[in-house]
This record gives C-alpha cells, sequence and structure tokens, in this order.
C-alpha cells in the first residue's frame, strides 16, 4: 500500500532538508525518505490529531454563541485567517506529490490513523495538513518530534537521576554515561546532549543517537564536570569545552572588528569585560575560533597563547593555499 499526498512545494523542502539533516539516510548514505516520513507521521499523529480535534471544539464552541445573524461572515473570516496563515496554500504555489510505504513499525499506526482519525476528509487531505503542520514547527522542536522515544528516554533518565547506556549511529557505543542536560542553542536548530563518560565532558546532537537504554545507577557529576556543562550552556551549548580550557581569551579588535563583532549575530560570544579596545572572553575557544575567523585582521587573539598559535596557523595556511594557485604575474 502506497498513501500519498499533495503539499506545497516549500513544505516538501524541510522535509527533504531534515530527512538530510538529521541523518535519516540508507546505508549510501542517500535520504531514506520513505523511513523518514514513517517516524514523522507515528510520532507526530497523536500531537497533531489531539491539537486538531481542540481546534474543532474551541471554534465549535465560539460559533455557537454567535448570533445566527452573523455565523455567515464570522466564518468567512476564518477561512481568511487560516489563508493568511497558509493553513491553505495559495493557488500560486507549486506542490509536489509526497508518497510513502508504511513501514512494520508504523502500519499499526497507519490503520488506526486510517480507519479512526480520518472522519470528514480524504486521507490525502489529513497527511497534508499533518506534513504542513510539522514544517510550522521550529527545527528543534521537528527533531524532537523525529526522535521522539530516544527523547523521551534522555528526559526520563534526567527526571529518575540514572545513568544510560548510549549507542550511537556511528556504532560508538557509551555503556555508562550520565545525562546532564538537553539544550538548545539561541539559533533554535539542534538539541544538544550533554553527557558525562569516565568523568569526560561529551556533546551529541540529539539525531546521532540511535539508541538508549537506563541503567539503574544513579547519576554522578564532579563540580568540574558541572562548572564545564553550566559554562558551556551560558556561552554556546553546541561547542565542547575541554577540561584545559580555563584560561579566559583576550582579543584585541580595531574599530571595524568592533563594528563587526556588532553586526554578526549569529553564533555570537558574549563577552565578560574589555578595556579599551581588548575584549576579554570566557566562552568555548571552538566558538571563538569559529565566529572571529571571518574577522581577518580586525580581530587578533591576544591570549591565550596556543589559540593564538590556532588562529594563526589557519591564516597562514589559508593563505599558502590562495597562493598556490595564484598565477605568476609577468
Amino acid at each position: 500500500m502506497t498513501l500519498s499526498t499533495v503539499c506545497p512545494h516549500s513544505v516538501y523542502e524541510v522535509l527533504i532538508k531534515d530527512c538530510s539533516d538529521f541523518k535519516i539516510l540508507h546505508n549510501d548514505n542517500t535520504n531514506n525518505n520513505n523511513l523518514f516520513l514513517n517516524l514523522l507521521i507515528t510520532n507526530y499523529y497523536e500531537e497533531f490529531s489531539k491539537s486538531d480535534q481542540k481546534l474543532n471544539k474551541d471554534l465549535l464552541k465560539a460559533i455557537n454563541q454567535i448570533p445566527e445573524k452573523d455565523k455567515t461572515e464570522v466564518l468567512k473570516n476564518i477561512i481568511k485567517a487560516f489563508n493568511t496563515n497558509n493553513i491553505i496554500d495559495t493557488p500560486k504555489e507549486k506542490t509536489k506529490v509526497i508518497a510513502f510505504k508504511p513501514t512494520k513499525m508504523s502500519n499499526k499506526d497507519i490503520i488506526y490513523i486510517n480507519n479512526y482519525l480520518i472522519n470528514d476528509e480524504s486521507i490525502s487531505s489529513f497527511y497534508r495538513r499533518l506534513l504542513i503542520s510539522y514544517t510550522k514547527k521550529i527545527k528543534n522542536e521537528r527533531e524532537k518530534i523525529i526522535f521522539k522515544d530516544n527523547y523521551n528516554l534522555l528526559i526520563k533518565a534526567i527526571n529518575d537521576d540514572v545513568k544510560v547506556c548510549l549507542t550511537l549511529k556511528s556504532k560508538q557505543l557509551y555503556k555508562d554515561v550520565s545525562i546532564y542536560d538537553i539544550k538548545t542553542p539561541k539559533d533554535e536548530f539542534y538539541n544538544y546532549v550533554l553527557i558525562s563518560s569516565k568523568n569526560n565532558p561529551i556533546t551529541l546532537r540529539l539525531s546521532n543517537i540511535s539508541n538508549v537504554i537506563l541503567l539503574p545507577d544513579k547519576r554522578a557529576f564532579d563540580d568540574k564536570i558541572i562548572n564545564i556543562f553550566n559554562k558551556q550552556i551560558k556561552y554556546g551549548v553546541q561547542y565542547n569545552v575541554s577540561k584545559k580550557e580555563i584560561l579566559p581569551i583576550k582579543i584585541k579588535l580595531t574599530p571595524q572588528g568592533i563594528k563587526l563583532y556588532e553586526k554578526i549575530y549569529l553564533y555570537r560570544p558574549e563577552y565578560d569585560s574589555h578595556e579599551g579596545d581588548i575584549y576579554t572572553f570566557l566562552g568555548p575557544y571552538e566558538q571563538i575560533l569559529h565566529y572571529f575567523k571571518r574577522f581577518g585582521d580586525d580581530a587578533i587573539i591576544l591570549e591565550p597563547e596556543n589559540l593564538r598559535i590556532t588562529m594563526r596557523n589557519f591564516y597562514y595556511f589559508a593563505n599558502k593555499a590562495y597562493k598556490s594557485i595564484e598565477k605568476p604575474k609577468d
């Protein structure tokens, strides 16, 4: 049995990109779109259906309280509002047929949806609205939907204060780890799982975890690990912080560098203090390197020495690579 629906092309693009970004792949690393759609539907249909039913009840209740003479006008306004919010796509937008085959995992859910949840509309219409609803959520919420089972187990491990055994998609195994927290950075793209393994801080993307098993032992963190994780959460949860990153980072900014810092918001580290044109940061080293690489000679790392050398080498080898392809002048 193959199910299909027609969605706006923009919805199709979000689904395909999520499938790739969340690494729902075949063995040859191509998108496994069928598995992705089955995961989406299985993990989201209950939430979608409950929200749908609540909206219908609220609308009926509100409409029943309206005088009979005004009901027609109110219904027109409701339809207009739906169109404005793209719940019904405009005829000008390109569409795309989205088809999938139920898997062994999803077959029971699909049967339940088709037989019990779909009443006054076509099967195609229901799945179309479900997919559109999914794509309207921010990306980290969509990631939680696709990996709903693992996410719920990780949250349970935190709430129950127990350790877990984790298997990653890369087949790497963490046999005995404590989950500190699950956080999303300011850009709201992905969910990051902070774990302590053999007293080492490790950051994992939720989508990279393939299996979670709860263990009976209690979670355990020493003070250094807690300080590292708190620092990471404050300055940039997507950037790992090592135990060696204890020194403040001092950067000299030119007037143009200060303007760039004020202008470039994405992944921007917050400075702790500054004296004149020298700014002090306490954030993860990786974040500082990632952010200030764009500044060239408008941002010079003064301290610590190892970070200054790393940045210097980055520009040195980049310059060397460019010179290697330049044509000699006559």
